[in-house]
C-alpha cells in the first residue's frame, strides 16, 4: 500500500492528477480489508489525452498525385486512387 500512496503522490505532484480520496473499508479489529482511490485528474491532463486520441485516429499515410502509397507506420491501408 505504500508503493501506491508513492506513485498516487507522485502523480499528483506532476500535475497528472488533482486530487485523490481514500475510502477504507475496515474489518474486525480495525483491519484493513480494502481501499478505494478515486482519482481526478487536471483539466490539462484531460486536454492532452484528447488531443492525442485525436492524433491517433489520423491515418498514418498519404497518398502523391502520382498515385504512390507511403506509409509512415507499421500498418498499411488500402485506398482507392483517383486520376486527375
Amino acid at each position: 500500500m505504500r508503493r501506491i500512496n508513492d506513485a498516487l503522490t507522485e502523480l499528483n505532484d506532476r500535475q497528472v492528477l488533482l486530487s485523490i480520496t481514500k475510502d477504507m473499508l475496515r474489518g474486525p479489529r480495525k483491519r484493513i480489508m480494502d481501499v478505494k482511490d478515486k482519482m481526478m485528474p487536471t483539466i490539462d491532463f484531460i486536454e492532452e489525452m484528447k488531443m492525442s486520441n485525436k492524433r491517433a485516429k489520423k491515418p498514418d499515410f498519404s497518398v502523391s498525385l502520382s498515385g504512390e502509397l507511403t506509409t509512415q507506420g507499421n500498418r498499411m491501408r488500402a485506398v482507392k486512387v483517383f486520376e486527375i
